[in-house]
């Protein structure tokens, strides 16, 4: 498995693993936000890598998360992300992060997500 084959499938598990915890909020109203937030993490980790495959960044933590139910199926974010570059994993920034991820009307996959966030300068806009 190549690099490109291994970061899109670690980002498909973790958006099998946001699909359910999404899910659950909105059929159990069951959200624990700190499993979010790792989730979150893991998930911006290995999706910011595609916005740049020479120099790729890395996601060190989700704070302060605040999330808000938008409709039947999705959801609006707002916290802060600490990114920094791999080849410098001394150097992070502390970066607000702003989102909306939307479920199928199942819940049982992401239908679509959009996270924004800037990164001592540049931004980075995360789309499907």
């Amino acid at each position: 498995m190549d690099s490109l084959e291994r970061i899109n499938s670690s980002i498909e598990k973790m958006e099998e693993r946001l699909t359910s915890q999404i899910g659950q909020y909105f059929t159990d109203d069951k959200l624990t936000l700190s499993k979010l937030a790792s989730s979150l993490e893991w998930f911006l980790t290995w999706r910011i890598k595609l916005e740049d495959l020479e120099d790729r960044m890395w996601c060190d933590g989700v704070i302060e998360l605040e999330v808000i139910k938008s409709g039947n199926n999705s959801i609006n974010l707002r916290g802060r992300v600490y990114i920094g570059p791999e080849s410098d994993v001394r150097t992070i920034y502390k970066c607000k992060l702003e989102g909306r991820i939307v479920l199928s009307q199942k819940y049982d996959f992401l239908e679509s997500y959009n996270f924004k966030t800037n990164v001592n300068g540049r931004i980075y806009e995360i789309v499907k």
